[in-house]
């Protein structure tokens, strides 16, 4: 599983993560396009559960 993050002025629907979504899926690798702009409509959520809980806050700060 792979999640393509677009750059500041971007989305996830413009090139290239479409594009680059359709060839991992291609070679089989599953993919999520996250929408930092989205407001919470590309519905990507972390759960974890001790550790997994400190890492994925971690990860959530550093996105926002």
């Amino acid at each position: 599983m792979v999640i393509l993050m677009h750059g500041i002025f971007s989305s996830g629907n413009i090139v290239p993560m479409p594009a680059l979504a359709r060839e991992l899926a291609d070679v089989g690798i599953a993919s999520v396009r996250f929408d930092f702009g989205g407001h919470w409509r590309s519905k990507i959520g972390l759960l974890g559960h001790s550790q997994g809980g400190v890492v994925a806050v971690s990860f959530f700060n550093d996105l926002m």
